[in-house]
């Protein structure tokens, strides 16, 4: 996986996945301005944070890695700059049939933030079918992904959430072929954000039978298609994650400073 201030790329699933983070913030004349733009380099690289042995005593890490699962955390606020003091995506990937994708995002001043997804890779043939406002389904070359938002808050209050078909100066968002993009923006100025993102993936007539469920307000559960196993991400009061494998019977902390432990 590569990473970005701004930019990061998922490996080792069936359809290639790439996406950014934007931010907006309210000019006094009520336009928003764009923080972190897409031609703007980083000044250092926003490596993902490795679980160090402070972070992770009981060798987590190395349990998860054994079980074809990877978590990935990196914190970018450092190359927006003001007024973002946090901008932290959390990966947890349960290859190569799911993944969720968490972003919280603070910062001192009133922002909207802006996500973009790319499908595909340069060459492939690519369809994205807006199943609903929050609900994508993506094939390309034999595989298939349900690609879901399942949460967005923003401050206390919760979004009216839309992933749309975005329009790039890069990209034909009507074209078959190529990389497709896709948005979010949230509609809400506020000085904290939580986003979650879950996916599943399989061949394009099984991935029919894969299921994104929400079991509570902040549970989200990937079913595979015999209802048994599969994966669920349960976010805590304390913004703690909560990480489970059904498949294994087990489930896993990462604590907001990284600390990872098992339930």
């Amino acid at each position: 996986m590569e990473f970005t201030s701004y930019r990061g790329r998922l490996e080792g699933v069936p359809i290639p996945f790439r996406s950014e983070m934007r931010f907006l913030m309210e000019t006094s004349a009520g336009v928003p301005n764009r923080i972190g733009k897409r031609n703007e380099k980083p000044p250092v690289r926003a490596e993902p944070r490795a679980w160090t042995e402070a972070a992770d005593p009981d060798g987590v890490s190395a349990e998860l890695k054994r079980n074809g699962i990877r978590m990935f955390r990196t914190e970018a606020a450092a190359q927006y700059g003001t007024p973002i003091v946090r901008a932290e995506r959390t990966w947890i990937v349960f290859a190569p049939h799911a993944f969720f994708i968490v972003d919280r995002i603070e910062a001192v001043k009133p922002v909207r933030t802006e996500s973009t997804f790319l499908f595909g890779a340069d060459g492939d043939r690519v369809a994205v079918k807006t199943a609903a406002e929050t609900k994508l389904v993506i094939r390309s070359g034999g595989a298939g992904m349900k690609f879901f938002q399942v949460l967005s808050v923003s401050g206390d209050e919760a979004n009216e959430c839309r992933l749309s078909r975005g329009h790039d100066s890069e990209r034909d968002p009507e074209a078959e072929t190529g990389p497709q993009l896709c948005r979010y923006t949230s509609e809400l100025y506020r000085c904290s954000h939580t986003v979650v993102y879950a996916a599943a993936l399989d061949d394009t007539e099984a991935v029919r039978k894969w299921h994104i469920v929400l079991l509570a307000a902040r549970h989200f559960y990937v079913e595979p298609p015999a209802k048994d196993g599969g994966c669920a991400l349960e976010l805590a009061e304390d913004e703690a994650l909560i990480v489970s494998d059904r498949s294994a019977g087990k489930a896993y902390r990462i604590d907001r400073d990284g600390r990872l432990s098992v339930v």
